[in-house]
């Protein structure tokens, strides 16, 4: 069995080390390339204050207990 993870899909598009997903993004008042998964750093470039959260269309993925699931 593994951990369900989510995976930030701008590392991934950059063909960079790719990194869990911490938030999912979504929204109108986003720009397109903004929307889904991130990692901390590609989550930061659209969102001005990573301390106040609350105030966008984010979901903090880091608060939610992963369940396992067979391999």
């Amino acid at each position: 069995m593994s951990d369900v993870v989510e995976w930030c899909r701008e590392c991934r598009d950059e063909e960079v080390e790719i990194q869990p997903a911490e938030f999912i993004l979504w929204g109108k008042l986003f720009p397109p390339e903004a929307m889904g998964p991130k990692c901390w750093d590609h989550a930061a470039k659209y969102i001005h204050s990573m301390y106040r959260i609350d105030q966008y269309a984010v979901f903090d993925l880091r608060k939610v207990q992963r369940r396992k699931v067979a391999s």
